[in-house]
């Protein structure tokens, strides 16, 4: 089910993963030339907080994108914690995919 989510929606998983990869990459290697460079590492801060709120932003979209599945789940009889993990569980898949492979990358 989840890999079909994915795959429905491509195009956004795609995007999610090239900004979480992009981020976390960046990150990782900021915080490596700083320490090379015997300077403050606050850079990194500074672009994850960026990363933080780009990402969000593209969950919102994301959301929007499959409130229309969100709906039928709900008609369907999905509630709670299984709705939830219905509408944010590819995303944050995704994401946490995104995020581990760019801080092994950087």
């Amino acid at each position: 089910m989840l890999l079909r989510s994915i795959r429905a929606h491509l195009l956004p998983s795609l995007a999610t993963f090239a900004l979480a990869f992009v981020v976390a990459a960046g990150a990782v290697g900021v915080v490596g030339a700083s320490r090379v460079g015997h300077t403050p590492g606050a850079v990194a801060a500074m672009l994850a907080l960026y990363g933080a709120v780009a990402l969000a932003e593209q969950s919102a979209r994301s959301v929007v994108d499959r409130s229309h599945d969100v709906a039928l789940a709900r008609l369907r009889g999905l509630t709670g914690a299984r709705l939830v993990t219905f509408a944010a569980g590819p995303l944050l898949v995704v994401s946490l995919a995104g995020i581990t492979l760019g801080s092994v990358a950087g």
